[in-house]
């Protein structure tokens, strides 16, 4: 701002009668991955000045300062150079001039030097993969010039695959696999000059840790990858996850397939269940499938219920299609209950969770639809000793 345009000895124009505090300002600059210094050609018949390089504003981040020296004449031209350091990607340039009074310079062109980028890597070879409990172990020979790797799994030969990693060394452990599954890998090397092709691709089907038929996997998102094992008639869970329940599980699942009715009964002992948080739980479950979505009926509410009776209390469990909550006597032999849909707890009010189950109580008693079974009833009845 405030300068003028003239022609000059050297053939085009130049930006004259430059004064303290003029600017010019160029939009969308991109400096790729870094510019590192900068050239002006300029010419001045006083002392000169000096050129200001601030991104995105007059008084914006400083990446250089260009200084600029009397040349002569108001035609007599030089390349002044300066080092430039913080100007990457894309950003507005304002080249903001400074100095004393009066006109300070002409300036013909300018430019900037960036670093050079290096040859995008070769794409990595020799990819193994081996199988371990849940796992899969990866391991490649390392290529020249690349900074990392990205690893990309599939579950179809040839892909497509996605990208599960990236990593600066040559060996990866893939903890996100299902054991007895068959895996397809490939491998990319990266730098600042690109990614290469992919490796040869690898596959590997992970052992399961678990006795067959039985299978393990994660359900939903529990953010970090569960495991599970089988010893001497023990099965181990190791699980992470928000909660059982709501509009999605997140938990770590040992299954069997089944079709029709079926029934399970297991001792799951509360005393087991680390205390890693006051909702670490523990249980058996029916669900319709491995999504985190699916309909199930959880032992979460036995494990309540079965609080409740070490209590003194006379808990019951409510089955309604697709889904199980508590109920509990208000006093024994009233046949007057309570309820409280216990997926709720930790996200609402125990009020809120009461009054959530009543009504899907009530709905379902309407409908013909409810089955209530007190603690007492499963042992007498049928010899079942929930969470003892």
């Amino acid at each position: 701002m405030g300068a003028s345009n003239q022609r000059t000895h050297e053939g085009g124009q130049d930006v004259g009668t430059i004064q303290n505090g003029n600017y010019l300002v160029f939009n969308n600059v991109d400096f790729g991955v870094g510019a590192v210094s900068f050239n002006a050609r300029v010419a001045s018949a006083t002392s000169g000045g000096n050129i200001e390089l601030r991104l995105d504003s007059t008084n914006g981040t400083l990446v250089g300062t260009c200084a600029v020296a009397g040349t002569g004449g108001w035609q007599t031209w030089v390349t002044k150079s300066c080092s430039v350091s913080g100007a990457a990607g894309i950003h507005n340039l304002c080249l903001k001039f400074t100095g004393g009074s009066g006109y300070l310079f002409n300036v013909e062109w300018w430019k900037f030097n960036c670093t050079t980028l290096p040859t995008p890597p070769l794409a990595p070879g020799s990819l193994v993969a081996k199988a371990g409990a849940e796992q899969a172990v990866l391991r490649w020979t390392a290529i020249t010039n690349a900074t990392s790797y990205n690893v990309q799994r599939a579950t179809t030969n040839g892909g497509p695959y996605t990208t599960v990693a990236n990593v600066a060394g040559t060996n990866y452990t893939d903890t996100g696999v299902i054991g007895g599954t068959t895996y397809y890998y490939a491998v990319s090397a990266l730098n600042l000059g690109g990614e290469s092709a992919n490796s040869g691709q690898a596959s590997v089907i992970p052992t399961v840790n678990v006795p067959s038929p039985w299978l393990t996997q994660d359900i939903g998102a529990g953010g970090l990858t569960g495991g599970a094992s089988f010893t001497n008639g023990v099965f181990t869970v190791i699980g992470c996850g928000a909660d059982i329940g709501n509009t999605a599980d997140a938990f770590r699942f040992v299954h069997v397939s089944t079709n029709g009715n079926c029934t399970i009964i297991a001792r799951v002992t509360s005393a087991s269940v680390e205390n890693i948080n006051p909702w670490s739980k523990a249980g058996v479950m029916i669900r319709e499938s491995l999504a985190d979505k699916e309909a199930n009926c959880v032992d979460g509410t036995v494990l309540f219920a079965s609080l409740l009776e070490g209590i003194s209390m006379s808990p019951a469990i409510v089955l309604v299609p697709g889904h199980a909550f508590l109920a509990w006597e208000t006093w024994r032999g009233s046949n007057a209950w309570r309820y409280l849909e216990t997926t709720m707890i930790g996200s609402s009010t125990f009020e809120q969770a009461c009054a959530s189950a009543e009504k899907t109580a009530e709905f379902y008693q309407g409908a013909k639809k409810l089955r209530m079974w007190s603690l007492s009833e499963l042992r007498t009845k049928f010899g079942i000793t929930p969470m003892e």
